[in-house]
């Protein structure tokens, strides 16, 4: 299983790695599938294997962000509170994912609190990095729409 190449699970120790495996369910989702909705109580944690992803805010197009590179993780909002999804998510293409459950996460880390750490470390990165993504974009967006116009004289 791709967990053990996941950027969130590096250098977290092999135990909890396969702990994490063992309760890691793999699932397959056509195109056009909703995986969750913002606003909804966030259960699982998701890792990409093949396909591609759009998480995305706000309902007329808002704001997305593609996940189509395989270990890469969404639906982070299960392992922070207040535990719900602040974005949706839907497959573009048909697409394998593995899902972990939250409370397996959990359970797990309460037995390894250094691991743990490591990995709110990762995934603190994870967020920034979108974030950064994010950012861009609505600059992007507000330059597209405040650029000076050319001027007309006829």
């Amino acid at each position: 299983m791709i967990i053990k190449e996941v950027d969130l699970f590096k250098e977290v120790s092999q135990k909890v790695v396969s702990e994490i495996a063992s309760a890691a369910v793999e699932e397959i989702y056509k195109a056009g599938m909703i995986l969750f909705e913002s606003g909804q109580k966030a259960h699982y944690l998701y890792v990409l294997e093949e396909g591609s992803i759009d998480i995305f805010v706000g309902e007329r197009g808002g704001l997305h962000f593609v996940i189509n590179k395989s270990g890469d993780v969404f639906g982070w909002s299960s392992l922070i509170e207040p535990y719900i999804y602040t974005a949706s998510a839907k497959c573009m293409t048909d697409s394998k994912v593995i899902k972990v459950a939250k409370d397996a996460i959990e359970e797990i880390l309460r037995k390894y609190p250094s691991d743990g750490l490591l990995m709110m470390r990762h995934l603190a990165g994870i967020i920034a990095q979108r974030l950064r993504h994010a950012y861009q974009n609505i600059s992007s967006e507000v330059e597209l729409h405040t650029a000076p116009s050319t001027p007309s004289y006829g």
